[in-house]
């Protein structure tokens, strides 16, 4: 899909999705991410199925307990949402591409800078293993309405990754 054949505000310069051109791409060290601590620990989130991808918030009554700093962002950012992009082919799902190559899917986990009110949202492709004794897992139990337990969610390390600068546009009620 080409977004802004169908949103014409997408056709900016520096617009989602994005190919990332590895022999284009200059190598700069930023500072590791920081996660707080908070991230270690059992958490209640909102799932929501929107129609177009599924949402996740936290299900807090305060401001995210979720903080993540350093890895080049100025200030810091608290969690707003995750959401996934993925397609019935296990080859094509990824929103973004690294050299052409798309992935089974993609997830992005959304942190504003309350201050600036700047977002930095951190991407990671999944890919399609059916091997699922090597994959990690996340147990989803329904409790009540939109309300789902998850557990065993593991925060990975992050040694490499792209920082790009883009435009982020929101559709309509898409994430």
């Amino acid at each position: 899909d080409i977004w802004s054949e169908t949103y014409p505000s997408c056709a900016g310069h520096s617009q989602s999705p994005i190919n990332i051109k590895t022999a284009c791409t200059i190598y700069q060290t930023f500072s590791s991410f920081s996660f707080s601590s908070t991230y270690n620990l059992t958490h209640t989130f909102n799932v929501l199925n929107n129609g177009h991808t599924i949402v996740g918030t936290y299900n807090g009554n305060e401001s995210s307990p979720f903080k993540l700093t350093g890895g080049g962002l100025n200030g810091t950012f608290e969690f707003s949402n995750f959401h996934l992009h993925w397609d019935e082919n296990s080859k094509s799902g990824s929103e973004h591409q690294v050299n052409g190559i798309k992935h089974a899917g993609e997830i992005h986990f959304v942190h504003i800078n309350p201050e600036t009110k700047q977002i930095a949202v951190l991407g990671i492709f999944m890919e399609s293993n059916r091997n699922t004794s090597k994959n990690g897992t996340i147990h989803i139990r329904k409790r009540r309405n939109n309300i789902y337990d998850t557990e065993n969610i593991t925060i990975i390390e992050w040694e490499k990754y792209f920082a790009t600068a883009a435009n982020l546009n929101e559709i309509n009620n898409s994430a």
